[in-house]
């Protein structure tokens, strides 16, 4: 379904705080231990420097009512000096990812540090756009987080809805073989009591919780957290 623009924007404006209290590094440190993996390096992007970021999104530039891109090419890269080149990393703005232009958000250090993060940057999407808009309404930067990629082609990927204190599996991704079939059901209650866990001790509200089964001594991580708006 296409996105309506203006009306996604508007819907944002009223939800800012939350959207915002979202992205990772507004996490409580003992949820953070729960994520999928901690950011490698974390690089400031300061409100102006957000700004100059979404005027490479034709929608968000229109609804501005700017005319020209700004320059985004002196972004920070404080803090990666530590990073191994051949490190695949994947990228998070603030609370986004590059979902719908998968091979933007996942590239190596040595590539990244060699052309700078424009190739992403220049390529918000706008969904992502819309997103972001919460912390320009409230005149706050956010973080382009370096996450190490985790490959999650073998994990059962779950989402679930925390509305009104109630829990709910809402959605299973996994490329089943037959053999797994048996132990879904157990498994699917295990995340629900994990999700029912997480939300009682770290009073999460109105959100969607997705979350992975790794295989990793069956740990239960924290891929993202979206409040429902």
């Amino acid at each position: 379904m296409r996105l309506d623009f203006a009306a996604a924007i508007q819907r944002i404006e009223t939800c800012a705080d939350r959207v915002i209290g979202t992205s990772f590094e507004h996490w409580p440190e003992d949820l953070a231990d729960h994520a999928l993996a901690r950011p490698l390096a974390s690089l400031w992007i300061t409100p102006r420097d957000l700004e100059a970021v979404l005027s490479h999104n034709p929608l968000y530039r229109r609804f501005r009512g700017w005319s020209v891109e700004r320059d985004i090419s002196h972004l920070p890269r404080i803090g990666t000096e530590t990073i191994d080149g051949d490190r695949s990393l994947f990228l998070k703005l603030g609370p986004c990812s590059w979902h719908e232009r998968w091979g933007l958000g996942v590239g190596s250090w040595g590539a990244l540090a060699a052309h700078g993060f424009g190739t992403a940057l220049r390529n918000v999407t706008d969904r992502m756009a819309v997103i972001l808009h919460a912390f320009v309404t409230r005149g706050e930067g956010t973080y382009l987080h370096l996450f190490p990629f985790i490959d999650l082609s073998t994990a059962r990927e779950y989402r679930v809805l925390v509305r009104n204190d109630v829990v709910r599996l809402e959605h299973v991704k996994h490329q089943e073989q037959p053999a797994d079939a048996a132990g879904r059901p157990e498994s699917d209650s295990r995340i629900v009591e994990t999700a029912r866990w997480l939300v009682s001790t770290y009073r999460l509200r109105n959100c969607l919780l997705d979350l992975a089964s790794t295989g990793r001594e069956q740990e239960i991580r924290i891929i993202e957290i979206n409040p429902v708006v």
